[in-house]
């Protein structure tokens, strides 16, 4: 029995698998190299982390972050001590700290 001009059956099974068995090599190589890429850019994502959070806490002005509704989720130590605030006391609400410098402003302004 021929397949194929010049070819039996068995000749052209056998280069079908040779073509399937090239195909899975060349996917395991990608799949290997894709992996490595993932582990290069997971090492370099936690080493900016790093940078970042070594620039956020031991700079020297005050640095904090808000959410979209408005709460200080995260201050450095130089920000605590400028709002006179514990260095642990994240979760203030934007608009209470707002009120806060208002208070201390009117405070001041009464003593003078």
């Amino acid at each position: 029995m021929r397949d194929k001009p010049g070819k039996t059956a068995s000749e052209h099974d056998q280069r079908r698998i040779l073509d399937v068995n090239e195909a899975l090599l060349v996917t395991s190589v990608r799949q290997h190299e894709l992996a490595e890429l993932a582990q290069r850019a997971e090492a370099a994502a936690r080493e900016s982390e790093e940078r970042y959070r070594t620039l956020f806490d031991l700079g020297p002005v005050a640095v904090y972050s808000c959410d979209v509704s408005g709460v200080i989720r995260d201050f450095n130590r130089v920000a605590a001590e400028l709002w006179g605030l514990p260095a642990d006391a994240g979760g203030y609400p934007c608009f209470r700290l707002v009120c806060y410098f208002r208070d201390i402003s009117e405070s001041v302004i009464a003593r003078e």
